[in-house]
């Protein structure tokens, strides 16, 4: 299990440290409290990016149109 801090998550996500502590205050990304520290782990933060993603509906016209 790979831990990360908010620090290191804001640099993995590019994001400010602002933006994830208001993403654990309205409880919308996945984090562990331990005593006063807040930790993410990395393959559910994985897992929770690849759930956000949208698929893009230019590409599949683009795709469409090539074949």
């Amino acid at each position: 299990m790979e831990l990360l801090t908010v620090k290191e998550l804001g640099e993995y996500l590019k994001l400010k440290k602002s933006t994830i502590y208001d993403k654990v205050k309205e409880k919308t990304i996945p984090y562990y409290q331990i005593d006063s520290s807040v930790r993410f782990e990395k393959s559910e933060i994985d897992k929770w990016i690849k759930s956000k993603s949208v698929p893009c509906r230019h590409l599949s016209k683009i795709l469409d149109s090539a074949a």
